[in-house]
């Protein structure tokens, strides 16, 4: 597998700033991941703060019983019970077959940083992927994407879903089963097909619900990482979380007052926030009958879910927290903190968009008397097969440019290239002539006769009509001409750019796994790359 880097823009400013080190972020973010010491000062920083090592280890472990885990796994949940094991964490929803490729790309991050800082610190570093599996959006984890007859296609799991969260949202077995039937046949068959579906069947045969379809398969395809898995959305979890709960209601309003003041200081600095919320919510969600209400402050001592429908007081949503925690979850802004109290985090690994919104959150981690983890955006990676290589070579097209700028300008260019005549100029030309030619003539008709102005019109716009079919009919056989070039611009457009978006948003794992075997995985997790948050581009 031959390695590329590249240096690329990022649209998100703050992103930018923090990630290419063109200023000082310290007041978006606690620890500067371009300084070397970094990690050392966050594991110094660690040092006197308690954790639930103990109850986190025996959850885990009945938690895990469920899932293929390897041995290796098992090890690093005993190993979280120590005072001197240490964790890498990042998270992602539970999309079906494991979701886009970014999910992946930010497992092999979280595994490949834990083995760096555990050479490094000299200490147990134990990777962990928090799935969102309190989350109970399910249009955005019931599909993925396939190419069928030259299209990129959305192929969507229907089975009829109650407004639960993903942790508690029953998987239909065989309607699931069919489903992978139809997406694994628009990879094509294989000498690795077979292993692969036999996969994909056993998963869904020992699942559940949505989450749990997802850790069965990353609990197989990570068997040898020792990967330690986490269910936001797990009640077994909540009972740990309860006394966090109960702080979080109790300084409810020291939150909302900071993240409002962080978000203000971020617009004083030339960012503009993401993350929108009331200055009035606190930040938490209540479940009632498998739907998540989010909480705001109504009173000087009452609370109301955001539809109304439901109200409390002070004292209740503290009895809750301690006695029904499983009633409660998390948003955007106090997940995070969540986390923090729960692992001791040396990094956590974000994509971009997770970078920008943990910036709207450092006095938020103040209001709480913690500081943030150093936030450590993911490997940014882009697959390139040997045919699409081929294509690249046959176009003259330099993979950089595509990376930053799309396909469809080199295609447009390429095509020009190919005829005497500039068909857009030609035509813009001819019909800026025909408006003034037949300007006059309709100037004649509604002369003769004002009553006429409307079928001029009307002639107007069918000659205009015509001309444009003209103009489609002349790029169309240019196109036929050229079919087996534009074929291959294509090609490269579906693989890096397909949707006109990146690689790792649309494309699933499962069709590089059916093509170069299960195996891949490991080539991903191994191949060595630098963390100098540039774009890496992997040849196979």
């Amino acid at each position: 597998m031959q390695i590329s880097e590249y240096s690329l823009p990022i649209a998100n400013k703050l992103v930018n700033d923090y990630v290419h080190h063109t200023k000082d972020m310290s007041c978006c973010y606690d620890y500067s991941i371009h300084e070397k010491e970094y990690v050392k000062k966050r594991f110094d920083d660690l040092q006197g703060r308690v954790f639930p090592r103990s109850q986190l280890s025996d959850y885990l472990s009945i938690f895990h019983s469920q899932f293929p885990i390897g041995e290796k796994t098992r090890e690093n949940i005993r190993k979280l019970a120590n005072d001197n094991t240490y964790v890498v964490i990042g998270g992602q929803q539970a999309g079906l077959l494991t979701g886009p490729l970014y999910s992946i790309h930010k497992i092999t991050s979280i595994i490949q940083l834990a083995k760096k800082y555990e050479q490094e610190l000299g200490v147990d570093v134990v990777p962990v992927f928090w799935i969102a599996g309190e989350d109970h959006d399910l249009q955005e984890i019931n599909h993925v994407h396939v190419e069928a007859s030259g299209h990129v296609k959305k192929k969507i799991f229907y089975q009829r879903e109650e407004r639960t969260i993903a942790s508690e949202t029953v998987l239909n077995e065989e309607q699931c089963r069919k489903w992978i039937d139809e997406v694994v046949k628009t990879y094509g068959e294989t000498m690795y097909t077979k292993e692969v579906r036999a996969l994909l069947q056993e998963a869904v045969r020992d699942s559940h619900t949505y989450v749990d379809f997802f850790a069965h398969l990353v609990c197989r395809l990570f068997k040898k990482e020792g990967l330690v898995l986490i269910d936001s959305g797990d009640a077994g979890l909540r009972e740990i979380e309860a006394p966090y709960f109960s702080k979080m209601v109790h300084a409810h309003e020291q939150v909302a007052e900071a993240f409002v003041r962080q978000q203000q200081h971020l617009i004083t600095e030339g960012y503009q926030p993401i993350i929108q919320a009331k200055d009035t919510s606190m930040h938490l969600f209540i479940q009632q009958d498998g739907e998540r209400h989010l909480l705001e402050k109504v009173g000087e001592d009452l609370f109301q879910t955001k539809d109304g429908k439901m109200t409390f007081t002070y004292t209740q949503l503290s009895s809750i927290a301690e006695q029904s925690p499983h009633l409660l979850s998390n948003n955007v802004v106090t997940r995070p903190l969540m986390q923090e109290y729960l692992f001791p985090t040396l990094a956590f690994v974000a994509g971009h968009g997770e970078v920008a919104y943990w910036g709207e959150l450092k006095q938020v981690f103040e209001a709480h008397k913690m500081k943030m983890p150093p936030i450590m955006p993911r490997q940014m990676i882009t697959i390139i097969e040997p045919s699409v290589q081929k294509a690249l070579i046959a176009t003259g097209l330099e993979l950089e440019e595509v990376l930053r700028r799309g396909v469809e300008p080199f295609r447009v260019s390429w095509l020009q290239q190919q005829s005497s005549y500039d068909i857009e100029s030609e035509f813009v030309e001819a019909e800026s002539q025909l408006n003034l030619i037949h300007e006059k003539l309709r100037e004649v008709a509604t002369s003769v006769n004002p009553a006429l102005e409307g079928l001029a019109e009307k002639n107007y716009k069918k000659i205009t009509e015509q001309v444009a079919f003209l103009q489609r009919t002349i790029e169309k056989e240019i196109l036929l001409r050229h079919d087996v070039e534009m074929k291959k611009f294509d090609q490269i457009d579906r693989s890096i750019w397909p949707l006109g978006i990146p690689q790792e948003r649309v494309w699933n794992i499962f069709y590089y796994l059916n093509k170069y075997g299960v195996s891949f995985i490991d080539q991903l997790v191994t191949v060595s790359l630098e963390w100098n948050h540039k774009q890496k581009v992997l040849e196979i």
